[in-house]
């Protein structure tokens, strides 16, 4: 069985539509709300793909990215967010994310993303 996928969501209904839709698909989950708490995860715990929120408190999505990128992590990214400026973008493409997905978004389309990048 692969790891658990890892989402990092600080909206709650967000959060629990990304779980259900995770678990629907057959994979664990492990969910967070904060850039911080997906550090503390990562350390104990092997994921294979991060589904990720880019406006969060104290630390936003895209410089989670860039951290573990510059950490040498190449564990999937899909980005899932609202908050997509060229910007926000360019900085995720430099860092190799997988997926950019804008909310609102289609469950379809996120079961689709994750069955590509975890076969």
């Amino acid at each position: 069985m692969a790891s658990p996928i890892l989402i990092i969501e600080n909206d709650l209904d967000y959060r629990t539509l990304l779980t259900d839709i995770v678990r629907g698909l057959g994979y664990e989950v492990l969910a967070v709300n904060r850039v911080s708490d997906a550090i503390q995860v990562m350390k104990q715990e092997v994921v294979s793909l991060i589904l990720l929120d880019i406006k969060m408190p104290q630390v936003w999505g895209h410089q989670f990215a860039r951290y573990i990128r510059k950490r040498g992590n190449r564990i999937p990214i899909i980005v899932i967010s609202g908050f997509l400026t060229p910007d926000v973008i360019e900085v995720l493409r430099d860092h190799r994310v997988r997926q950019i997905i804008a909310k609102p978004f289609k469950v379809k389309r996120i079961a689709e993303e994750i069955a590509k990048v975890l076969g």
